[in-house]
Formats: structure tokens, sequence, C-alpha cells
């Protein structure tokens, strides 16, 4: 019953276009699922790019298939848009709940290494560069932004240029966090609850993050899904 409600949730005939558009005719193993509310923008040229080992196989990448704990992404849209020479780069064994929103702005790009999921209400855009490596989670009401969406001028000139967000391997970013330009996340670290990111972190590993602003409350952690 639950594989044949989950089938349900999937739009075959935009799946099915989608997975033609970049797999030609590979795309008939459908490794890209799309579900009822997803809208697909693609203004780039060859922008939505795909890892070098990347295996196309039924349902590898899933958007807005699923609703995230409890539900609580039910019934939301989600928006996917590459604008023109912007590029996303998709891996193997991705997830986004339903409620998404993933933007890469002109001559950014967006990196999503293997076993990378994200729960409902996720908001991921970038104006310069983003990495997001392997097997990291994403709990609900996640926002990562690596610029501030507006220029600010001082004698003419631009002060707040955009700055590159990395989050490395095996993190759980939990609920409600903020990570913002110049943000850097080493392997195997915890981000907790409402918490917001903006320095460089990228050399602690295995720690706890937690605060506005983030600080190191306890080291030396391992966690497990």
């Amino acid at each position: 019953m639950k594989k044949l409600q989950y089938i349900f949730k999937i739009n075959f005939i935009k799946s099915l276009y989608i997975n033609f558009k970049y797999f030609k005719l590979s795309g008939i193993k459908m490794p890209i699922l799309i579900g009822w509310n997803v809208k697909w923008d693609d203004q780039s040229n060859n922008g939505i790019i795909f890892s070098d080992d990347f295996v196309p196989c039924f349902g590898t990448i899933k958007f807005g298939i699923t609703e995230g704990s409890f539900s609580m992404g039910k019934g939301k849209n989600c928006l996917l848009r590459v604008k023109k020479n912007g590029k996303l780069l998709l891996s193997n064994g991705l997830s986004f709940n339903k409620d998404f929103f993933i933007n890469v702005e002109n001559n950014a790009i967006i990196i999503f290494k293997k076993n990378v999921s994200s729960n409902f209400h996720f908001v991921i855009s970038s104006s310069q560069k983003i990495t997001i490596s392997e097997g990291v989670i994403i709990g609900w009401n996640t926002t990562i932004i690596d610029g501030d969406g507006h220029r600010i001028l001082l004698n003419g000139e631009q002060i707040n240029s955009a700055k590159e967000i990395v989050i490395g391997k095996h993190v759980w970013l939990g609920t409600n966090i903020l990570l913002l330009k110049g943000a850097k996340i080493g392997d195997n670290c915890i981000v907790g609850a409402n918490t917001v990111v903006s320095k460089n972190f990228f050399n602690v590993q295995n720690c706890i993050l937690l605060g506005d602003p983030c600080k190191i409350v306890k080291d030396n952690i391992v966690w497990e899904i």
C-alpha cells in the first residue's frame, strides 16, 4: 500500500520529459523523479550537470516526492531555478522533500554530492558557490545563502560581495538553521537547532555547533542516523 501511495506522488510525464532532456535514451531509467508540485525552471545552457561517477538508476534523485517529518511539507510547492550561466551539480542518492527552493544565480554554482537529503521548507540560494558534501542531512526550515540578495554601496562601490559556503561530509543540520555567506562546517559535525553560522568552522570536526553567534559547545562526538 505504501509503495502504491508513493507512486501516485510522482509526476511521470514531467519526470520522463526531464530525464530524456538530460540523459537522452538513458532517461528511460528515470533517475530523476519529480513530484506534482515541483516547478522546474532551467534557464541555463546545459547548466544542470551530474557528477563524474553518476549512475543513472531509477529514483536516485527525488524532488518533492516525500513530505518530510510529520507530513508538515504536505501540499507545498517547490521550485528549482538555474539562471543563465548558472551551474547545478547533482549526484546519486539525493532527496529533497516537499516545499523546497533551490536557486542558482547567474555565474554561480551549487554542488550536491552523494546521499544528501533535506526535510521540508529547505531554501538554498547561491550567488557564488555552495558545496554540500556526502552524507549531509538537512532539517526543516533550513536556509543556506551565500549572498545578501541586494547590493550595498559605499561611495559607488559595492561592499557586500558573496562568499563561498562549504559543508563537509556527514554533517547534520538541525531545525531552523541559517547558514550565511562565508559559513564553512567541518566533517562529522552537528549544527543544533536555531543556530546561525557565518564563520569558518571547516577545520573543526566531530563537534556540536550551536547558537547565535555560533560556537563549539561539545567536541569529539560521533553521530548516527
